[in-house]
Parts: C-alpha cells; structure tokens; sequence
C-alpha cells in the first residue's frame, strides 16, 4: 500500500476508515523505507522545553495515534516529538458515530474519544523504540473516562502516570476530561499528579514534566486565571489547543489557524517566561508554524494539518522554523 495511495485514500474514504488504515500501515511502510520519496527528514534544530531536549520544534499532536501503535513510523515523518492518547487507565469505548469528519479545511473531532487503556497502550508503545533510539521525545495525553468526582479523576490520571511513567519523557492532562473546569480544579490535580510523581521518582527515577493541555478558545480573562493555577499547581507547560468547540465536538485545522495564534500571543504576554508554550493546531502550512514560533509557541504540534498537507508537511514546517530562528 504506497503512500500515494493511502494519501488518496484520506481524500475520499471516511476519515474514520482512512486514519485507522494509516495508523495500522504506516509503521511497516516506514520500516521498509516507502516513504523515503515522499518525506525529507529535517537537520536537528534542537529546542530545550520542559527540561527535555527536543530534536526539533515539530511534533505530532494527540488524537492521531490515540493509542501509541505507530510512534516510530510518525517519527520518520520528521516530527521531533510524537504525543500519544489520550490515554484512560481502563478502556474506554468511543460509542456510535464519527469521530472525525471533514468541513473544508477544518476536521472536526469528536469528544468521545475511544482509547484501550494504558496497560494497552503500555505493550503497544513497543512501536516507539527506533523512534526513542534516535532521540525523539515520546509524551503521553491522560485522559479520564467520565469521572463524576475530583477525587476519581485525580485517582484515574494517577494510574495512568504510573503505568507509563517509566517509558514516556512528559505527561500532559487533558482538561477536557475532567468532571469540572474551574482554576481550582487544576491546582488540585496538578497536586495530586505531582505526589504521585515523587512516589514514583523515590528510587532514582528521573522526574518527568507533567503539562496541561487548554482550549484554545478561552476568553481572555478565563485564559490568564488558567494559566496563573498552571504555574501555582506546579506544571511544565501549556499545550494550547483542542480546537474551537462546535456543538459536541471541535474544529481543528483552518477554523482555528488564526484563534490559535491570537491565544498563543495572549497567554506569552501574561506569562513572560514562567511555563512554555506549546501550540497545538491551525497548522497547515509551513509559515503558520512560523507564525506559532513567533507568537511564543516553543513548540508547535499537527494534527488536523497532517491529514489535508501530507506526511512531507512535518519535515517542511521543521525546515522552516529552524531558517526562521537562525535568522532572528
């Protein structure tokens, strides 16, 4: 199954049935070389975020490879970094319908994402090893699966963290899972996650940055309260993203191109150093991950990018920031 095949295929198969073919093929097509015409491996432009030296800016956002079956093979594409998940502690079954589907240039993703539980996740994260071996960085989204209480949530994302603790370089929460989105919220869980993590670092693990994933719609005020509790609970960073919410789902991609930027920029200004950024989405060319660079992003992640631009899109948009931060 070549590449340009499959690439035809995520034109006019659902988008459903294209990504799961994409997914399960990419890992041997990249063992075998078959992408090699198509892609241009970047030079490393390395970045020091999180603690954690990332071999470029480029990486590939959670809800492409929910549940780690081809790290390496998204690893050969260019991306610095690939982010599995989300990832619940047990498995968690999307239900009936889409979950994602084309509007223009823009997927709109659903809210019931499906995920096979970490210790799934956990023996399929074998596909990670050449990709780890060449210095990539692997992150890991957490996730729970309708928690009606703080205290479950903080009890699910902590048996997420300790089951894959050992073999991911960071952890980011996604808020939206979570029973409830007030600031105090994520004081609490950052917390938790934090003291799980010293128990897990007792005997020389090294310590792991734990990141929040954000909407990207937030009004401004709500946006800095957020970010003020990031930096109180403790986190690395701040992943902005998840598109623009649209009914029971969010749009990614085009819908969101300048919203990202614009949150970016907003959250760098109240920030002024204190947690990295990391924009996740409205990437589909590479001057829009310039852009992302230059509003404060120190990272930029696709998702919805890569399905409309093409698996040579990572490389590009590496190539690009690197020229661009070399000449600032």
């Amino acid at each position: 199954m070549p590449i340009p095949f499959l690439l035809r295929l995520l034109r006019v198969l659902p988008l459903d049935t294209a990504h799961r073919l994409v997914v399960e093929n990419l890992d041997w097509m990249t063992t075998m070389g078959l992408h090699k015409r198509y892609v241009h491996t970047p030079d490393e432009d390395p970045v020091n975020v999180m603690g954690i030296r990332f071999p470029n800016t480029i990486g590939l956002a959670a809800g492409i490879d929910r549940d780690g079956r081809a790290v390496s093979g998204f690893g050969a594409l260019g991306f610095g970094h690939v982010e599995v998940g989300s990832v619940t502690a047990r498995p968690q079954n999307a239900g009936p319908g889409a979950l994602m589907s084309r509007q223009g240039e823009s997927i709109r993703w659903s809210l019931r994402q499906p995920s096979l539980g970490a210790q799934v996740v956990l023996r399929q994260l074998k596909s990670a090893d050449a990709f780890t071996l060449r210095r990539g960085v692997l992150g890991i989204n957490m996730a729970c699966s309708h928690p009606r209480t703080l205290d479950e949530a903080c009890s699910e994302l902590s048996e997420v963290l300790s089951a894959l603790y050992a073999r991911a370089d960071y952890f980011v929460v996604n808020t939206l899972s979570l029973p409830s989105f007030d600031p105090q919220t994520l004081v609490t869980v950052l917390r938790h996650l934090r003291q799980t993590r010293d128990r897990l670092t007792q005997h020389g693990t090294a310590l792991k940055p734990i990141a929040v994933k954000l909407p990207c719609d937030l009004e401004s005020d709500a946006l800095c309260r957020q970010l003020d509790c990031l930096v109180e609970g403790g986190a690395s960073a701040v992943f902005l993203g998840y598109g623009r919410q649209d009914g029971n789902g969010r749009l990614c991609g085009e819908a969101v191109r300048d919203l990202t930027t614009q949150t970016v920029r907003a959250a760098a200004r109240h920030l002024t150093g204190s947690l990295d950024i990391v924009a996740c989405g409205g990437v589909l060319t590479p001057s829009d991950a310039v852009e992302k660079i230059d509003a404060g992003a120190r990272l930029v992640q696709l998702s919805s990018g890569l399905i409309f631009g093409g698996p040579a899109l990572p490389g590009r948009c590496a190539d690009a920031v690197a020229a661009h931060r070399a000449a600032s």
